[in-house]
């Protein structure tokens, strides 16, 4: 053997793996590139931003602040600002209490950043948990104390095959061929193809490019003391860069993976947006490129050995590109003392230590709720624990659900994320269409409505993917705004809204023989007069309020009153819903609406 450990890939997910796994083993590292940290790690904006993303996340964001702490020079302060105009009111609330800002007035914002319009943006918040992060220094530094306990770091050496030797595996790059006992597929947007090499079922990940523009410092300001700057929704991001100034337009594009460029139209797309909320015009851009931001597809991290094949070991995949700060660089300083754990013993799981454990439910039986709320709201009157028939809605962002654990702590029901606009379809739909209907769940599939298409076109498309099965619940139409959206963030009058959503109800309710039901919220249901859609049951999202306050008393059957929820079964966090009645309204409804 040539090593304990074989580490491939050589950005901040791969050296800094090295630099501690040799305190327990021999180590080689491969590199595709000339140099370390060639794609996505060597093009961030290099920000500690700890408070970003999904609760496991954030955990391990936070558990990493004492290692930059104490790393010299690796963290200098910077601060974030949030900014939205006035149709940004609910993304700008969302990222407010994520982030975790402080309000603040138009006119203090501007008074850090000068070149806010006072006449489009209308909210600001300011937070200065946010620091820079030398990431240049942060990876010579993993390197010299992986080399200094005799890591061997070999550039050039792009994998070309991986396959079982005896114990261990052997490796063949283009530097050669190599063994070892464990293989570290640390390969950013390439894992899943280094997992096929090596016989390993690939878990699903989707590199997503992020551009990013280099422009001249705004109107001549010294802009060495600003904030990073976020649209709401993180639409765009700026940020100080040596003296001018980076712009992204935060996209998300799903990519094969490859030695990622801008697209000139998305960048301007992403400029236009930032010259919207400010003042001075965007004339000459420096310089321009992009990452690869690769995700799971729950969007939370994969740390730890295959099930299958436990010599075969998944560092933390889900951000690393665009912006370091995010998931990226912080979340790795946690993950050493996991891979060290890990990879020299295995991992386990634990389900919630308060579970039911899993059992043989029938269909008919209503289990009582047993989740918790990561971010609970304090019911005054009518509370969702007053309600028996509690359920969850799912997409492909939960991608690990134990369906026998969940039906036996209160999961009755399931809403399925199947098809969106008029050529997506949910990647997890299928397996948890069966899983659901294993666990004797009641379940029913949605469709997230595009307003760049014909509802009808889109009716068809959901027909075509989701197939009639017994017992099924009525299938669901999802009518929102679409404010972040890359490609459609239309706002149609309500007669149109009213119309579409009629015209889907009546294809789809024709087909399956239910009436469909339709989702929505608060803004979307004013907005759009959305009660007058008289051909449909309603399933509203409250998570503040009952809804039968907040949507001045329009009827509902289902109630989304969290995305927040913590779920036996189901990782991560979780949307949950209940039933607008009884056990026995439940057996009533069921036996009158399911087919």
């Amino acid at each position: 053997m040539d090593a304990d450990f074989l580490i491939i890939g050589g950005g901040i997910a791969g050296i800094s793996a090295a630099a501690r796994l040799t305190e327990i083993g021999s180590v080689v590292l491969l590199e595709a590139e000339d140099a370390l940290a060639h794609h996505a790690s060597g093009r961030s904006a290099a920000m500690y931003e700890p408070h970003y993303g999904l609760a496991p996340v954030v955990a391990l964001s936070l558990a990493s602040e004492a290692f930059f702490r104490n790393a010299a020079g690796v963290l200098s302060p910077r601060g974030l600002m949030l900014v939205g105009g006035r149709e940004d009111g609910e993304a700008f609330a969302a990222d407010m209490r994520a982030m975790e800002y402080d309000p603040i007035s138009v006119a203090e914002a501007r008074d850090i950043v000068p070149i806010l319009n006072p006449e489009t943006v209308t909210m600001a918040g300011h937070a200065d948990h946010g620091w820079d992060i030398d990431t240049d220094l942060l990876l010579q530094g993993f390197a010299r104390e992986a080399k200094g306990r005799g890591a061997r770091i070999v550039t050039n050496a792009r994998v070309t095959g991986i396959a079982r030797h005896g114990a261990g595996w052997r490796v063949q790059s283009g530097a050669g061929g190599f063994e070892a006992s464990t293989v570290i597929n640390a390969a950013g947007a390439w894992v899943d193809q280094v997992a096929q090499m090596a016989g390993v079922r690939p878990l699903g990940f989707t590199p997503m490019r992020r551009s990013m523009a280099r422009i001249p410092a705004p109107g001549g300001h010294d802009v060495s003391r600003w904030p990073m700057v976020f649209g709401a929704g993180e639409t765009w991001y700026a940020k100080p860069d040596a003296g001018a100034l980076i712009v992204s337009p935060a996209e998300e594009h799903p990519m094969d993976p490859h030695d990622a460029w801008a697209d000139d139209m998305v960048l301007a797309e992403g400029l236009a947006r930032y010259e919207t909320m400010v003042t001075e015009p965007v004339t000459r851009v420096l310089s321009n490129w992009a990452g690869l931001r690769t995700f799971s597809p729950d969007r939370v991290l994969v740390i730890g050995r295959d099930p299958v094949e436990p010599g075969f070991f998944w560092p933390p995949q889900r951000d690393n590109a665009g912006r370091c700060r995010q998931h990226g660089c912080m979340i790795r300083i946690a993950f050493l003392s996991l891979c060290l754990a890990l990879a020299a013993c295995g991992g386990r799981r634990d389900d919630m230590p308060d579970a039911r454990p899993a059992t043989a439910i029938p269909a008919e039986t209503v289990t009582p709720a047993n989740f918790g709320d990561r971010d609970p709201h304090d019911w005054q009157r009518r509370t969702p624990e007053s309600y028996p028939v509690h359920g969850v809605d799912l997409s492909r962002f939960q991608t690990s659900v134990d369906w026998g654990l969940a039906r036996a702590n209160g999961v009755n029901f399931a809403f399925i994320k199947a098809t969106e606009g008029g050529e997506l379809v949910d990647p997890m739909f299928a397996d948890h269409w069966r899983g659901a209907a294993r666990a004797g769940v009641r379940r029913g599939a949605y469709h997230f409505f595009y307003h760049c298409r014909p509802a009808a076109e889109q009716a068809r498309w959901f027909i075509r993917h989701v197939p009639k099965a017994p017992g099924a619940l009525p299938p669901v139409l999802d009518m929102e705004w679409t404010p972040t959206s890359p490609t459609c963030r239309v706002r149609r009058d309500g007669a149109t809204i009213r119309a579409e959503a009629a015209t889907f109800i009546r294809i789809v309710g024709a087909h399956y023989g239910q009436r469909p039901i339709v989702y929505t919220t608060i803004d979307f249901f004013e907005s759009n007069d959305l009660g007058r859609v008289g051909s449909a049951d309603f399933w509203l999202r409250s998570t503040a309020a009952h809804p039968g306050d907040l949507y001045d008393g329009h009827p509902w059957v289902f109630w989304q009153y969290t995305s927040t929820g913590v779920v036996p079964g189901i990782a991560g966090r979780a949307d949950i819903n209940v039933f607008a009645g009884s056990r026995q309204a439940w057996s009533q409804w069921l036996a009158a609406r399911t087919r």
